[in-house]
């Protein structure tokens, strides 16, 4: 092989493994997108699994006052049921009626005349509702007054007895439910569904017209679709979505106890998108490096042939003893310095000789005054000659050596024979210059020591030993040392492993301890939604209907059973947002402030101008951060600031940010009545409250959810105040 072939050939060697890297990267890129795209679908799949909950059972507490009402101890009259019904309809815009139907199966009122009359006793929800379930979703239907797709909630209607009367339903328009806010939406070309029972299409957002067939045609090509109904577990996967053709990554997760399914999804080709551009520019800018990387090498290679041709014919000259010309200068200074080495290397063998004859003087010389033994071993004649401090080393008098290759076999340890004569024989079928062993040798009195010999062999030309020198010293002492430091160190391992568990399993007892308290916290406000909007709903009906039959005491009662009430139900939105901060958080992005804080002003404005406050911003920075949580921070700092103002002067509040030492640190300033430094770390904490209500209103949630949302940030939240003058909250979001 010549040396241009073998460059170009080393070239190719040095190439391969970097593009091999390149797609090695690039996949291991794909791995984490496509794990990345299907945590965020199926965590999209679970927000609008709790939204369709969440719009159904409000659904269903909207029925429940309803058949309240219908089957109150005075049932209103026909007339005053279609009144009801018909703004029951008119509250949502998804509705497409309301209706009362019979114990028979027939709607006798509805908020669309059309439907009265029609008998529904052959639809399944009914059937359902009078076996005794308290209420039923029915799947995707046509409906029977306008044969458009729908999907029914329907709620029992009792009599005071218990005795089963009819339902009432709501039809509701699953093309206009699309476009609510019911549920997360997805940016690019991304898609969330609902599906009923049946695997049939609720709907879709973004919302697209579909056939009656298209939304029945799901579970044919969507096998996910399928295990979840089946099992009602969760699924990640891909799908041909029926709707563009396209290939999609999806999730799909039940939706609590109604029985239908959620999902999310967005096209392969959108999500794999930067992967794929990213490979296409890694491997041109391989392909221009080889292109390059071979040239260079095919021409370097010519040129350096040339001259080892002519090195190779000065070289001949020189064995053959002739006197060689000038070579010339080659162009390569390596070249022209081997060629150089040439016309000296008879004088530089002579001088080696006679160094080496004086190093081997200096070595017996340093031997001797150092105490370190030395032997010499002719591999011929098997004769092995210890110097006199080796002697003493090994604690033997010059007449009791024997100095034969066996002598050493006697005074080594039985236990490293093996392993020592193994080393010297491996070590000579090697043919290795130099060996390094560590030994024991047993002295006439009993007494082992440790010893550390090195070694160099000579070889005739034939490759079988001549000679073998060497020198030993005594490491007893460092051996000794080593094992006390090998036996505490493995004694100070197994005291990490023990603290180590120990640890992990406290870590773990309070996360899971701390993930308890949180579902504890959601599910219990959760819960406590529907009866208490029920409590609310009859206190306010019994004020309408007999409140003109109270006195002044059992009119005061009822306003305060409905202020209570409402109350509650702040508390309890505090106590659902405070357990969503970790639970339902939306991920970490990019997000402008300045944005935010707008949106939150708007939001405010009304209580900010019946206040008379002013507020102003500074420029704000985008900082990563869950958009709709910022906004909760800003929310109730600025309504804090508005509410706890100073009653002598206007309140003004003031907003800004600078970046310090990796993090932004924003600030709220206001002018309100301050706060005592004893309740600096206080008003922190969960339902701690500096004021009664009897001058300020509040839940004592704020601050404490405020806390939370910045402790999830990575971030940190203090104030800063002068009692009287106002107050300054600071609070801080790393930059990355």
């Amino acid at each position: 092989m010549t040396l241009r072939r073998a460059l170009v050939l080393l070239t190719l060697a040095v190439l391969a493994p970097m593009l091999a890297v390149v797609a090695a990267i690039h996949w291991h890129q794909f791995d984490i997108r496509r794990a990345q795209e299907e945590q965020a679908n199926l965590e999209l799949a679970r927000a609008m699994a709790v939204r369709v909950e969440q719009y159904v059972q409000d659904m269903l507490c909207d029925l429940s006052i309803l058949g309240g009402l219908i089957s109150g101890p005075e049932p209103p009259t026909g007339a005053q049921i279609t009144h009801l019904l018909t703004g029951a309809a008119g509250e949502r815009p998804s509705v497409l009626l309301t209706a009362l139907v019979d114990g028979e199966g027939r709607i006798v009122y509805s908020s669309d005349p059309r439907a009265v009359g029609i008998s529904i006793a052959g639809r399944e929800y009914f059937q359902q509702v009078r076996s005794g379930k308290d209420w039923a979703v029915s799947d995707m239907l046509i409906s029977l007054v306008d044969q458009k797709p729908t999907f029914v909630v329907a709620r029992a209607v009792h009599g005071g007895q218990g005795d089963f009367l009819g339902l009432v339903f709501t039809s509701v328009n699953p093309e206009v439910l699309s476009d609510l806010e019911i549920g997360p939406k997805r940016c690019g070309q991304g898609a969330v569904v609902v599906f009923d029972r049946q695997g049939t299409l609720v709907f879709r957002r973004p919302s697209v017209p579909l056939t009656w067939e298209k939304r029945r045609a799901w579970t044919r090509l969507d096998p996910m679709l399928r295990e979840t109904l089946a099992g009602g577990r969760e699924r990640v996967g891909e799908f041909v979505s029926p709707v563009d053709g396209q290939l999609r990554m999806a999730a799909r997760t039940p939706v609590g106890d109604i029985g239908w399914v959620a999902g999310a999804s967005r096209p392969v080709a959108e999500t794999m998108a930067p992967v794929y551009q990213g490979l296409f520019r890694s491997l041109g800018l391989v392909v221009l490096v080889a292109a390059g990387s071979l040239i260079g090498a095919w021409l370097v290679g010519g040129r350096i042939t040339g001259q080892v041709e002519r090195l190779q014919s000065h070289a001949v000259a020189l064995g053959r003893g002739e006197e060689a010309k000038p070579m010339g200068a080659a162009g390569i200074r390596e070249l022209d310095e081997v060629a150089a080495a040439f016309s000296r290397m008879r004088e530089q063998v002579a001088g080696r000789e006679a160094a080496l004859r004086e190093s081997e003087e200096r070595l017996t010389l340093a031997a001797e005054a150092g105490r370190v033994g030395a032997w010499d071993l002719d591999f011929p004649t098997k004769r092995l000659h210890w110097s006199a401090v080796y002697l003493k080393l090994a604690g033997l008098r010059p007449e009791e050596w024997g100095g034969r290759r066996d002598s050493f076999l006697d005074v080594l340890h039985p236990d490293d024979r093996e392993r020592i004569m193994g080393m010297v024989e491996q070590a000579i079928a090697e043919r290795r210059p130099t060996l390094v062993m560590e030994f024991r040798i047993v002295r006439p009195d009993g007494q082992v020591r440790w010893m550390r010999g090195e070694g160099r062999t000579f070889y005739d030309a034939d490759g079988r030993p001549l000679r073998d020198i060497g020198v030993a010293v005594d490491i007893t002492e460092r051996k000794r040392a080593e094992d006390e430091l090998r036996k505490a160190k493995e004694e100070l391992e197994d005291r990490i492993q023990e603290r180590t568990a120990e640890l992990a399993q406290t870590v773990e007892e309070l996360r899971r301890s701390n993930a308890d308290l949180e579902h504890f916290a959601y599910a219990a406000s959760h819960d406590l939604q529907e009866p208490l909007r029920q409590v609310a709903s009859f206190v306010q009906l019994l004020a309408l209907r007999y409140g003109d039959r109270l006195d002044e005491n059992g009119r005061q009662y009822i306003d305060q059973a409905i202020e209570g009430a409402k109350r509650m139900s702040a508390l309890i939105k505090g106590l659902l947002d405070y357990s969503r901060v970790s639970t339902q958080a939306r991920p970490i992005t990019p997000t402008d402030v300045g944005a935010v804080l707008e949106e939150v002003l708007s939001d405010l404005h009304l209580s900010i101008e019946e206040a008379g406050a002013q507020v102003a911003a500074d420029p704000l920075p985008t900082v990563p951060a869950d958009r709709i949580q910022l906004a909760q921070v800003f929310r109730n700092l600025i309504s804090n600031a508005v509410k706890f103002r100073h009653p002598d002067r206007p309140p003004t509040v003031r907003i800004s940010a600078h970046r310090q030492d990796g993090a932004w640190e924003f600030r709220v300033c206001d002018n309100g009545i301050g706060i005592e430094s004893v309740y600096y770390e206080r008003i922190f904490e969960i339902f701690q409250r500096l004021h009664t209500r009897r001058y300020y209103e509040g839940t004592g949630i704020g601050l404490a959810l405020v806390k939370r949302i910045i402790d999830r940030h990575g971030g940190r939240i203090w104030v800063e105040s002068q009692f009287g003058e106002g107050s300054t909250f600071f609070f801080t979001i790393p930059v990355e």
